[in-house]
Parts: structure tokens; sequence; C-alpha cells
């Protein structure tokens, strides 16, 4: 009979709770709770970002709502209280593509949360663009950077 792994919790927080709350099991019993940030410029220094008190309060009490084993007052150990920062895009899609007007410089960025789980496919992506000319496993024209100049042209910017 093995050991039950010890309960964890990561709490992550630094901004606006509520507009969306993730949580994703990982092994050995570890829960990583995720809030939104805030809605504005991240500092020069990434070492100086911290996570708010009051949304890191509240990640602490939704957990305890989700399952009495993520109350700290149950044994639930939190292990770190973080805050990041996402590569977000104004209109919710990553930037893949050549840099319009700057040839052989490639971008892929502003995946938000999915950018570990759509790295690889990324990846393969860009590095078909870069060597053939052209993605073949997907269609990356409603990514390109390309997209952002079209709306300014439209608004006579």
């Amino acid at each position: 009979m093995s050991a039950a792994p010890p309960r964890r919790v990561v709490i992550c927080g630094g901004g606006v709770v509520g507009a969306c709350t993730a949580y994703f099991l990982a092994t050995h019993g570890e829960v990583y709770i995720c809030g939104m940030s805030k809605d504005e410029n991240p500092p020069d220094d990434p070492a100086t970002i911290t996570g708010e008190p009051d949304s890191i309060a509240m990640l602490h009490k939704i957990a305890g709502k989700v399952s009495s084993q993520l109350k700290k007052e149950e044994g639930a150990e939190v292990v770190a209280e973080q805050a990041c920062y996402l590569p977000c895009t104004a209109d919710g899609l990553p930037v893949i593509g050549e840099i319009p007007g700057v040839k052989g410089c490639y971008v892929a960025t502003g995946h938000s949360c999915w950018g570990i789980l759509n790295g690889p496919a990324t990846g393969a992506a860009l590095a078909e663009l870069i060597l053939d000319g052209k993605a073949k496993i997907v269609d990356l024209e409603p990514f390109s950077p390309a997209r952002f100049l079209k709306r300014r042209s439209r608004r006579g910017v």
C-alpha cells in the first residue's frame, strides 16, 4: 500500500479574479489555481512582478469552495503565490509569421495561456514557413502579423 501524495496547492494570482479562474491538476497531488491579471503594461523589470494580496486571498477562498481539501485550514500546503503577465493580442489570436517589411524576421507570440499547449504546432508551422515558404500543417494567414497593418490602413491610420 503506497502512501498518498501530499496535498499541495499552488495559488497564482495577480489581478482581477472572476473573469477567469483556471484549475490545473498536476502530478503528485498538486493543484495550480490561476486568476487573470490586470489589463496594464508589465513593468520593465520582471523581478518586480508580484501578486496582489486581495487577488490571492480571493483565489484561496475560491479554492476552498472547490474542495475542502484545498483549504489551508484543512492542511493544504501553499507552495507558492506568484503573478505573471501573458502575451495577448488585441484580437485574441497569436501572431505567427514574417514581419512585414523585415525580410527574414519571423515572430511567434501572443498565445496567452495556450502557448505551452500550442507551442509545438506553432514551431512546426513556423519552421515550414521559414524553410518552404509556406506552412503545410496549418493556414497561418489568420495569424499573420500583417493583419494589424491591414486594420490600420482601413481606419486611415
